[in-house]
């Protein structure tokens, strides 16, 4: 029997393949847990990866496909969070006066610490906070 024109079954790249799809999942697990300062790095390498595994094809196989949306996915949640955060703490922090924010912020810690933070902060420092403050930005 003469075995000579059947194609090569195993591809060279399915290596790249299974790193891509493993990639996109880690990525996306990163996007939902608190590791989410990995999901770039992942999300990152799993595109390079999905791409990298097309090599001269013209189609994609669906496992590098699946990696390569799943790191999408999770660096747009990503984003997504990160905006949020950053909008959620300007509203919430932009409804104080910065006395009334100074304020909240020696009782936050007096409850958690049992010391003020301009306590800690002269202790750590040697100086009083509101000094510093004023140094820095002038009355506030």
């Amino acid at each position: 029997m003469d075995y000579s024109n059947i194609p090569n079954t195993p591809k060279k790249n399915q290596s790249l393949v299974t790193t891509a799809f493993v990639m996109g999942l880690l990525s996306l697990i990163c996007a939902f847990t608190c590791l989410s300062f990995l999901t770039p790095v992942f999300g990152g390498l799993g595109i390079l990866f999905a791409l990298l595994s097309k090599g001269k094809e013209t189609h994609m196989e669906k496992k590098a496909k699946t990696g390569m949306i799943f790191s999408a996915v999770s660096l747009s949640l990503t984003l997504v969070f990160a905006i949020a955060s950053m909008i959620f703490t300007f509203i919430t922090f932009s409804q104080y006066e910065p006395d009334e924010l100074h304020d909240y912020l020696n009782e936050a810690y007096e409850e958690t610490y049992g010391q003020s933070f301009d306590e800690i902060y002269e202790q750590l420092y040697g100086e009083d906070f509101g000094e510093a403050l004023d140094e820095l930005y002038g009355n506030y």
